[in-house]
């Protein structure tokens, strides 16, 4: 997936389980990357323009959030189902 300059450029499903975000930084400042939802909170913190890092989570079904805690306009909701 991808931080673009003002949004995020991801998938809108996955199925349920251990789910590795492989998160570019496509913009031209420092992003950070967070997935919130179902009480979990689990964050990177910033990495430079044209650097990858990861975020390996377990998530349940339902519904999250995925966003740049610096820049909140830079959100999206995303589901977890069970296939």
């Amino acid at each position: 997936m991808k931080i673009t300059e003002g949004s995020l450029d991801m998938p809108n499903r996955f199925t349920a389980g251990e789910i590795t975000f492989a998160v570019e930084n496509d913009a031209t400042e420092r992003h950070g990357f967070q997935i919130a939802g179902k009480g979990i909170r689990e964050s990177f913190g910033k990495i430079k323009p044209g650097e990858t890092s990861t975020l390996t989570v377990k998530l349940e079904p339902g519904s999250y959030t995925a966003s740049c805690p610096e820049h909140r306009g830079e959100q999206m909701t995303f589901k977890v189902t069970e296939e």
